[in-house]
């Protein structure tokens, strides 16, 4: 397998691993995700957007042969993650939240005064920077399960063997 790290990987993971999809999103990578059983129209995405498949499901690979793909053994998230990262060498930024953590599209800045309302008062009152998802209309902050999130990452990617 080629070296991917000069390359911006988009993923595309199955059902089974919605949170290991959160993970990388927050990393600032493309990671689609997709529930259901339909392996013909998942591995057709996958296919016509050039994604890496990131799967737990063996049914899956028995029966299909996607383009590229991860086979992921492991139950917890922080494993999963540190799978990925070391598998195709990700260099992993969190210093902000570049991807809407549910819909993967790419996050726009918005002023202050476009949240007023729309965040609860003491957010407002308290946090400078906003960013938006211009897909869900979703708002994301600097706060504090944002620093949590962030450090359980980090740890996870501190302990790669890239």
């Amino acid at each position: 397998m080629s070296n991917h790290s000069e390359v911006q990987l988009k993923f595309l993971a199955d059902s089974m691993l919605g949170k290991l999809a959160r993970w990388l999103r927050m990393a600032g990578f493309d990671a689609d995700y997709r529930k259901g059983s339909d392996f013909s129209a998942f591995l057709r995405i996958a296919r016509e957007e050039k994604r890496i498949v990131l799967t737990r499901d063996t049914k899956f690979l028995k029966i299909y042969s996607p383009p590229e793909f991860f086979f992921i053994e492991d139950d917890a998230v922080e494993k999963q993650f540190r799978a990925v990262a070391t598998k195709f060498r990700l260099t992993v930024n969190v210093d902000k939240l570049c991807r809407c953590l549910y819909c993967n599209i790419p996050v726009e800045a918005v002023s202050r005064e476009n949240v007023y309302g729309k965040v609860p008062d003491y957010i407002y009152d308290n946090i400078l920077h906003f960013t938006k998802c211009p897909a869900c209309s979703r708002i994301y902050w600097e706060g504090s399960h944002v620093t949590k999130l962030r450090k359980r990452l980090l740890n996870a990617f501190s302990k790669c063997n890239i």
